[in-house]
C-alpha cells in the first residue's frame, strides 16, 4: 500500500536555487566576464559619440549647401557659442556654429543684414572639432564651396587610441565622412 502525502501529513519539499558557494562563483565568473567587455564597450560608445557629431556636422553642410542654392545667395558657417553672434577666437568648432544667410558675403553673421537659418549647440563629447582652412566657410549660390578643399576633424581621445572621423569637402561643395584609426591622442 502506498501512501500520499495528503493522508499521512508528510509533504515533499522541492529546493530550487543556489548554495552560497555556487553563488559566490557565478558571481566572481560574472564580475569577471563584466570588466573584460567594459573596454569594448567604452569604446563602442566613444565610436558612435564621434559617429553622431559627424553626422550632425555633415546634416548641417549639406543643408548650408541647399539653402545656397535654394535661396541664390551666399550661406556661411562660423563658429558660435551663444548662439547669436559668430566667433573667431574660439579654438575649435565643438562650441557651436551658425548657419546664417550672409547678404554681404563676408562670414560675419550681422543680425541687421544677415538672416539666421539654423543653430547648432555644443558637441561637449568631442576632444577636437577644427576645420584647416580658417574660421568660417561659405556656399556661394550654385553651392559651391568658397575654398578649394577643405576638412573638418572630429576626434574623441581614449586611454591609448582615438575615434576620429573626418568631414572633407571638395570645391563643388560636395561633403563625405571618412573613419580614420590610429593609436595616440587626437593631433
Amino acid at each position: 500500500m502506498t501512501s500520499h502525502p495528503e493522508k499521512t501529513g508528510k509533504s515533499k519539499v522541492s529546493q530550487r536555487g543556489l548554495t552560497l558557494p555556487e553563488l559566490m562563483i557565478t558571481l566572481t565568473v560574472m564580475a569577471i566576464l563584466v570588466s573584460l567587455s567594459a573596454p569594448s564597450v567604452r569604446g563602442l560608445i566613444s565610436d558612435r559619440q564621434v559617429v553622431n557629431a559627424a553626422q550632425v556636422l555633415h546634416t548641417s553642410l549639406m543643408m548650408a549647401r541647399s539653402e545656397a542654392v535654394k535661396r541664390a545667395t551666399t550661406i556661411s558657417l562660423c563658429k558660435s557659442d551663444d548662439g547669436s553672434s559668430c566667433d573667431n577666437d574660439l579654438d575649435d568648432w565643438r562650441s557651436g556654429w551658425l548657419i546664417f544667410a550672409d547678404e554681404n558675403s563676408d562670414g560675419e553673421y550681422d543680425s541687421d543684414n544677415d538672416h539666421l537659418i539654423r543653430v547648432y549647440a555644443t558637441q561637449d563629447e568631442l576632444d577636437q572639432m577644427d576645420w584647416n582652412r580658417g574660421d568660417g566657410l561659405s556656399f556661394d549660390s550654385r553651392g559651391r564651396l568658397n575654398v578649394i578643399n577643405g576638412t573638418f576633424s572630429l576626434c574623441k581621445n581614449l586611454d591609448s587610441e582615438f575615434e576620429q572621423r573626418k568631414v572633407v569637402l571638395i570645391g563643388s561643395g560636395r561633403a563625405r565622412v571618412l573613419e580614420v584609426t590610429g593609436t595616440g591622442q587626437c593631433s
